[in-house]
């Protein structure tokens, strides 16, 4: 089995963060934070979950968490 993987899940406009949330767990996704107000979650699996978790109602998309880096502010 391959390490976990953390991932953004994308949910569709008005799907039930919370409902989404437990059909993902049951699919073996543990999701970390659950971003109603964005319709995300975040969370990780087992990269061969994913393909079982796209196919939830209320999913659109499921992504590898990616690193934003900012650039320094300007100091003044």
């Amino acid at each position: 089995m391959a390490d976990p993987v953390e991932y953004i899940v994308t949910l569709a406009p008005g799907a039930p963060a919370a409902a989404v949330a437990d059909a993902l767990r049951a699919k073996g996704f543990t999701a970390t934070s659950v971003l109603a107000e964005l319709a995300m979650l975040v969370g990780t699996a087992d990269p061969d979950t994913v393909e079982a978790c796209k196919s939830i109602d209320g999913v659109t998309a499921v992504e590898p968490s990616q690193p934003i880096q900012l650039p320094p502010g300007d100091p003044q």
